[in-house]
């Protein structure tokens, strides 16, 4: 009886020795990996070494469409030689389990090569990312990136006119709205309002809706781009999702377009699940180099 106890105790003890070992060395390829998105910060955006962007992505990463090592590091240099003393500062940097996210700001100066087909004319633009970096065996295996390359384009000087085209101007106003509805998913998300602050998406929400925008509920109800705000700060939405049924778009000129279509949205909402499928209807206008939202409504389909 003794001997079966002693050896169940070993057994134990092996177990607890053996879960401990392995999370001491998930903790410690957490702090490596890091070092090493700390690493690529450092030495291929702002020293331009293009050997390190070999040395941090997997051969088979992705990272947008199309990504090869070879063409992230054309890339690279491309945009090196426009803004020569390019600097990406790390705000914040936490991992989770094999991801490592980072909260950055770009800085740089437009001094160099022409680019996005604008002349250099000395501006310095300033404009915040965040990036989600998987890593599998050292190596980055996924990359997300999230900016205003918009914003950047504007800062650096770049006048952007309309389109003239009617087809076009329909697809960019269902591009706009897409990325709408994505942003919506993320501010529903159940994120803390300050976490949504940090992420960049309080901002973006900032400027997709124009100043004197007005939301219209399915009872009557107005509020404004104020009230919206207040909105993220007080949810509590603990799941969200929305899926786009179908989507119209009616250009009214090159600068105005009326979007209308359905959504289902699911999720719980202060503890109680919904199921829901609206009809929507969004103006949206062109200003100041990006299309916006001046008025939005919505009503149930039932």
């Amino acid at each position: 009886m003794k001997q079966k106890l002693l050896l169940s105790l070993l057994s134990i003890s092996l177990l607890f020795v053996g879960s401990s070992n392995a999370y001491s060395q998930a903790k410690d390829e957490q702090s490596k990996n890091i070092e090493r998105v700390r690493t690529y910060w450092r030495e291929v955006w702002e020293k331009g070494n293009l050997q390190a962007v070999a040395d941090f992505y997997h051969p088979n990463a992705k990272h947008g469409e199309n990504f090869t090592i070879e063409s992230f590091q054309k890339g690279v240099k491309s945009q090196r030689e426009a803004f020569p003393d390019f600097k990406a500062t790390v705000k914040d940097i936490f991992t989770t389990g094999d991801k490592v996210i980072t909260e950055v700001e770009y800085t740089a100066t437009h001094t160099g090569r022409r680019m996005f087909g604008q002349e250099p004319l000395g501006k310095t633009v300033k404009v915040p990312g965040l990036d989600i970096f998987t890593f599998q065996n050292g190596k980055v295996i996924n990359h997300q990136h999230v900016a205003d390359h918009l914003d950047l384009v504007l800062q650096m000087g770049l006048k952007l006119t309309p389109t003239n085209d009617p087809k076009l101007v329909e697809q960019e106003v269902k591009k706009a709205g897409v990325a709408y509805n994505d942003l919506m998913k993320r501010l529903k998300s159940g994120k803390a309002y300050d976490e949504l602050e940090k992420s960049g998406d309080i901002a973006a929400l900032d400027k997709v809706l124009a100043e004197e925008y007005i939301y219209t509920s399915r009872d009557g109800k107005a509020s404004g781009k104020k009230e919206s705000f207040e909105e993220y700060k007080n949810l509590k939405m603990s799941s969200y999702s929305a899926n786009i049924l179908n989507q119209e778009v009616r250009v009214i000129s090159p600068t105005a377009a009326v979007e209308t279509g359905t959504v289902r949205y699911k999720g719980i909402n202060n503890g109680k699940p919904f199921d829901i499928t609206k009809r929507y209807t969004t103006t949206w206008v062109w200003r100041s180099g990006r299309w916006q939202i001046v008025a939005d409504h919505t009503s149930k389909v039932e």
